[in-house]
């Protein structure tokens, strides 16, 4: 799930008509805010790509908050974020919840910024060959978009090909500076052990955040 200056610009356009505003005028008509504007823009995307669940999610531990903080401050000198833990420790909505505040408070300072999501079954479905090429656009988009989540990372299938794709992306972005919020059920232990080391030493540059405790998802009476 990924977001092009195409969709962005549409999101735009209807935002005004719904304000009353001509698009075509420069400039807007007097009172008009343009972060009231951008922030409306980025609210009605983020719904567009977010799951349901997580559309309102807020990031409540202190260090993702912080990395927040270093991304708004200079994104071309944040390292990615790496959120690592069991199932169920809230690792996703922690992911979830720093690209919604980045892209709101982004929104909020009048910065554009182009995002996307995706988990790694996701991807390796999006990276299966076409005969139109649309698998190598996919992988150029996620390569080149400002912020990407990726979850769930080792929970995809691993192929040659998966492998290969998989580190031609976080070779990319880790190559021209741009941050990725990653999420994996492994531990350290076991990233090396499952993911390329050429993947690894990439994330060893991330910010590394271990969550702990049971899974937030049981509450019922499963064992």
């Amino acid at each position: 799930m990924d977001i092009s200056s195409t969709n962005l610009g549409g999101l735009a356009r209807e935002v005004m008509e719904r304000r009353g505003i001509d698009p075509t005028t420069v400039p807007p008509r007097p009172g008009f805010d343009l972060a009231d504007h951008l922030i409306e823009q980025a609210e009605a995307t983020l719904n567009l790509i977010l799951p349901p669940r997580f559309r309102h999610a807020e990031p409540d531990d202190r260090q993702v908050r912080q990395w927040i903080g270093t991304y708004l401050r200079d994104p071309t000198t944040c390292p990615g974020l790496l959120l690592l833990g069991p199932v169920g420790t809230g690792k996703s909505h922690q992911a979830f919840g720093a690209l919604r505040r980045v892209v709101l408070e982004s929104a909020k300072r009048c910065r554009r910024m182009t995002y996307a999501v995706t988990s790694h079954p996701e991807f390796n479905a999006a990276m299966r060959p076409q005969s139109d090429d649309r698998h190598l656009r996919a992988l150029a988009d996620y390569q080149t978009v400002d912020l990407l989540v990726f979850d769930d990372l080792a929970a995809g299938k691993s192929t040659d090909w998966t492998e290969d794709t998989l580190y031609r992306l976080m070779d990319a972005r880790w190559a021209n500076q741009l941050p990725t919020i990653t999420t994996t059920n492994l531990d350290a232990d076991g990233l090396r052990a499952d993911v390329d080391e050429r993947v690894v030493s990439r994330l060893s540059t991330s910010v590394q955040i271990g969550l702990k405790g049971s899974d937030r998802r049981r509450g019922g009476d499963l064992p």
